[in-house]
């Protein structure tokens, strides 16, 4: 079934700031405008030219496709993407649509004091080790193994639903170097939906398919990932230098060279790379140990130094784009930075207050974010909202393990070689320890107002137990595969499938009573595969 496509007149927003504007048009800050409730909002206005090539079914599609997914599926795109979120109407016209502004976190400071706020675009990492010194970015390899690592996932999840965003480019692709590296795809409805979008595809200079191609497809995606590996393992802004991405991690350069291949089929799905890269990033925090920092504070250079560097010039713009809108892209990235660098992407915001009639809250376009992250409002007793947050926020701690311990086990079963299935045996202990941080966690948290809370508590504490429980059967099941060639099976994987039962029927459990608390109190819901 088709989900309900939001709709807002022009004549209700109340347009900020200027944000950007170009070949497709202008993009504006709106005023009072929350997507979700909680993300500040942008409208991108399409000029008279691009209206008049505009699909506007294709874009129509865009808004609905969120609403069809399973809420984690969806939240997860809306936290990893820009994605279309409502359209925007003067009377019969489509002029343009909302989306959600970008993350705080995909800001950095670039140069010596003072420092300049930029839209982090993975471009500035595709630059050698003497720039990225001098604008004060620090970035290791396991870092960016972790990078095309989130930015594989997310680009399997979105072919794995029909989509492909076509013109994956670093301008497009922004990053962040908390302690999860992680991406955001930004410029989104330049994407292929079913095989339409909104306007035509095009494409930008050295990131382009063999001639020929068919724009807009999962194997173009793949075609343009493998070149960003190679590009962001060797910091540079174009060739094709497998060389580099092979010391980060043998074996990616395989992927990467087979990626490049004129006939499509013949190359790796995205969920082929997620495969590799797990035990890449292992194996990189095995021989560096490093942490991660956020990326405005590890871009920031010392306040105190004597003596600054001469400014560097911000990365070459590598030509622009082959179709329409392509200065729009570059002209949205500065005025996005220049413009929000001040504002508080998890709730809050520095727009002014506007009459009622000027606001606008999208409540059906895209599902809430996963942790709005109210201030915590010390001058009152805990109540049950606030005890079924604090949970919320520890069961999206745990999301993405499972996931993980499912290509970790997929590797130790095909057992491709001894030094991957060593990895994965440390991956999954590694995730049972996440699990008992987790119960760990779970133990110290107050929840007694919720609803049949003695039985939330224990189905997640049986979830949580039996699966690290499972997780360190699974690590000693790759501890004898290891030793014996690849055929030993035995006790630990029949305990660790036991195991895998349990933690399952808990889940079941659970999500079942938890979904009557996140519809009460508007929190996410989950499968029990999402834990």
């Amino acid at each position: 079934m088709t989900a309900p496509v939001e709709r807002v007149d022009l004549g209700r927003l109340t347009k900020g700031a200027l944000l950007g504007r170009g070949g497709q048009g202008s993009v504006w800050a709106i005023r009072g405008g929350k997507v979700a409730g909680a993300w500040p909002m942008a409208y991108k206005e399409y000029s008279p030219e691009s209206r008049a090539r505009l699909d506007a079914d294709a874009l129509e599609r865009m808004v609905a496709f969120v609403g069809e997914l399973p809420a984690p599926a969806g939240r997860l795109l809306c936290e990893h993407t820009a994605w279309p979120a409502a359209l925007v109407t003067d009377g019969p016209r489509v002029t343009g649509f909302l989306m959600r502004q970008v993350p705080d976190r995909f800001f950095v400071d670039l140069g010596p004091a003072p420092a300049e706020r930029r839209i982090a675009g993975l471009e500035y990492l595709l630059n050698p080790p003497e720039y990225l010194a001098r604008v004060g970015l620090r970035v290791d390899g396991r870092q960016r193994l972790e990078l095309l690592r989130h930015l594989a996932r997310t680009l399997d999840r979105l072919h794995g639903v029909g989509a492909a965003v076509g013109d994956l480019s670093p301008k497009n692709v922004l990053f962040a170097l908390g302690t999860e590296p992680e991406c955001f795809l930004i410029d989104c409805d330049a994407a292929r939906l079913a095989g339409r979008s909104p306007l035509p595809q095009a494409e930008t200079v050295e990131w382009g398919l063999p001639a020929g191609e068919e724009l807009g497809t999962p194997a173009g995606d793949a075609y343009k990932f493998g070149l960003l590996a190679m590009r962001l393992a060797a910091g540079a802004q174009d060739g094709r230098d497998s060389g580099p991405l092979r010391a980060l991690a043998p074996d990616l350069d395989v992927l990467a060279e087979r990626s490049q291949s004129p006939d499509p089929a013949a190359r790796p799905t995205l969920a082929t790379w997620v495969r590799a890269l797990e035990p890449a990033v292992l194996a990189a925090g095995r021989r560096t140990g490093t942490t991660g920092r956020t990326a405005a504070a590890s871009a920031s250079p010392s306040a105190s130094s004597s003596a600054r560097p001469t400014p560097a010039p911000l990365p070459a713009a590598s030509g622009g784009k082959r179709g329409a809108g392509g200065a729009f892209v570059v002209v949205l990235l500065i005025a996005l930075g220049l413009y929000l660098a001040n504002q508080d992407f998890d709730g809050a915001s520095d727009y002014e207050d506007v009459p009622a009639s000027g606001s606008t809250t999208l409540t059906t376009a895209l599902p809430s974010p996963a942790d709005p992250s109210p201030t915590p409002d010390t001058s009152r007793d805990v109540t049950e909202q606030d005890q079924a947050r604090a949970l919320d926020r520890l069961l999206r701690r745990n999301l993405g393990v499972r996931e993980n311990v499912a290509a970790l086990v997929d590797a130790v079963q095909r057992c491709t070689n001894d030094s991957e299935v060593v990895l994965a045996g440390e991956g999954l202990d590694r995730a049972a320890e996440e699990r008992s941080a987790r119960l760990d966690e779970l133990n110290s948290l107050d929840i007694g107002r919720l609803p049949s809370s003695a039985e939330l508590a224990e189905n997640l504490r049986r979830a949580l137990s039996a699966s690290a429980e499972a997780d360190r059967a699974y690590a000693r099941w790759a501890a004898a595969r290891s030793a014996a060639g690849c055929s030993a099976g035995g006790d630990d994987l029949a305990r660790a499938q036991s195991a895998s039962e349990r933690a399952t029927a808990a889940k079941q459990e659970f999500v079942r009573l938890w979904r009557l608390v996140g519809e009460r109190y508007g929190l996410p819901t989950y499968n029990w595969d999402d834990l």
